[in-house]
Formats: C-alpha cells, sequence, structure tokens
C-alpha cells in the first residue's frame, strides 16, 4: 500500500480508482465488515493479492 490519498473522481480500470481492500482478506478467514475494509488505490490493491498484514484493524 502506497499510503497515498486516493482520488475517488478516478473511475475503473485507472489504476489509480477506488477499490474496496480487506485489510484481513476473505480467503484468510476475514469478515466482510466495515472495521476490515478500506479504500485503496486499485494498482495496490491488485499488487497486494490477498496477503494479509499485520496492520491494525479500526474498532467500530
Amino acid at each position: 500500500m502506497c499510503r497515498r490519498k486516493v482520488d475517488q473522481r478516478r473511475r475503473y480500470p485507472h489504476p489509480l480508482s477506488p477499490s474496496l481492500d480487506h485489510v484481513i482478506p476473505l480467503s484468510q478467514g476475514g469478515r466482510h465488515t466495515y472495521a476490515n475494509t478500506r479504500i485503496t488505490h486499485l494498482r495496490c490493491n491488485l499488487m497486494r493479492s490477498n496477503c494479509g498484514g499485520g496492520e491494525q484493524l479500526a474498532l467500530v
């Protein structure tokens, strides 16, 4: 993840368009919840694939 601001005016399939990312991937037991999602660039999300991270989840 590049940690740069996501410009929500960009549209798919532009590599910098917004993409919904699961902090803990669904394929690794993550849930589709607000606390487990974030907006990233499409390019960053695709590069990350299903690698789960040591990122901290937001507590909601």
